[in-house]
Parts: structure tokens; sequence; C-alpha cells
């Protein structure tokens, strides 16, 4: 892992090893600055079954609002989740 990827893990208290962040920045969103972190969920396994033999069908991104103690900073996290398909249970997640 990367000292970035600890470092943003650290700062925001996340601990879920699938999560895997890869930068981040400042956007000014409607007259305000957001923090934005660009990251990662990254599927090993199925969430039903727990199967891995699973079939990678791209990516979609969902902006995460994260509270945190100071409004007048707000945090964002751009999370790309996998899209996959359970070969075996035949679900989507």
């Amino acid at each position: 892992m990367s000292s970035l990827n600890d470092y943003i893990k650290f700062a925001l208290d996340i601990e879920d090893q699938n999560i895997i962040f890869s930068d981040y920045s400042n956007e000014n969103i409607s007259g305000k600055i957001y923090k934005i972190y660009l990251a990662e969920l990254i599927r090993s396994a199925c969430p039903f079954c727990r199967s891995t033999n699973l079939k990678h069908n791209g990516h979609y991104v969902s902006n995460v609002r994260f509270i945190t103690a100071d409004a007048s900073k707000p945090v964002t996290i751009r999370l790309r989740k996998q899209r996959v398909l359970c070969n075996d249970c035949l679900k989507r997640s």
C-alpha cells in the first residue's frame, strides 16, 4: 500500500481494507471549497455467497459525503465501485 493511501485512511479514520485511495484535490462547488478524495472499492469476494468466482463488469461512481467536525471544510469521497457478477449465485453487486 502507498503511504498516501495509509495517510488518508488514518486522517479519515477508515479501516476498510477494500477501499484504496489514489488522490485528493480541492474543488469549488457552488461557492464552497470541498476536499475531494478519490478512492476505489475493490471486491475480492461476493458479498452474498463469499465466492471468489466473479466477473468484473466496469465501475460506477458514487459521491459520499463525509461528516467532519469543521463544517466550513466539507469532505467528499468520490468512490469508484466495481460492478461484479457472481458466477456461482448469479447475483450482481
